[in-house]
């Protein structure tokens, strides 16, 4: 299992979120959210990621980097 951890702060976030609508995370959930986030332990594997990347640069780099990285079966 490989995890593609997403990195931002409140203030990345904040914005991106407030335009969603009908989303099943309301933007008041935003707080604990980060108060209960366990980023990723060094033996967890993933790559991290910002969010002030455009998504489809995220995609992009995130498959890169597992290519690079693929663990032999």
């Amino acid at each position: 299992v490989r995890f593609v951890h997403l990195v931002g702060t409140r203030e990345d976030i904040a914005p991106r979120l407030a335009l969603r609508t009908g989303h099943y995370m309301p933007p008041s959930l935003l707080e604990s959210q980060f108060r209960d986030l366990e980023p990723p332990g060094p033996d967890e594997s993933a790559i991290a990621m910002s969010v002030r990347l455009d998504p489809v640069e995220i995609a992009r780099q995130a498959l890169q980097q597992l290519a690079l990285n693929q663990i032999p079966h």
